[in-house]
C-alpha cells in the first residue's frame, strides 16, 4: 500500500493539490460526524421516554439471552460487570 502510494506520488499521478483536498474532505466529513453525534447526544438525554425504552429493550434482551444460553457464569469477588 505504501510502495503503491509512493509510485502514484512519485508518477505524478497524485499532486499536493489532491492530497491536500483528501485530507480537508476527510476532516469535513469527520467534523460532521462529530457535531451530528453531539447533537442526537443532547437530543437524547433529556428524553426519559426513550430511557425508559431502551432500558426496556435491554432487559428484554438480556431475558432472551437469558432463556437461550442460562445464567451466565458468577464473577469472581470484588469483580462486577456494572460500570
Amino acid at each position: 500500500m505504501v510502495t503503491l502510494s509512493m509510485n502514484l506520488l512519485a508518477d505524478g499521478l497524485w499532486s499536493v493539490s489532491s492530497v491536500v483536498t483528501m485530507l480537508v474532505a476527510i476532516m469535513g466529513m469527520i467534523a460532521v460526524a462529530f457535531f451530528a453525534w453531539k447533537a442526537v447526544q443532547r437530543q437524547e438525554s433529556g428524553d426519559s421516554a426513550l430511557e425508559a425504552k431502551l432500558k426496556a429493550d435491554d432487559e428484554r434482551a438480556a431475558k432472551g439471552r437469558r432463556e437461550e444460553f442460562g445464567d451466565p457464569p458468577e464473577q469472581p469477588s470484588g469483580k462486577s460487570s456494572a460500570k
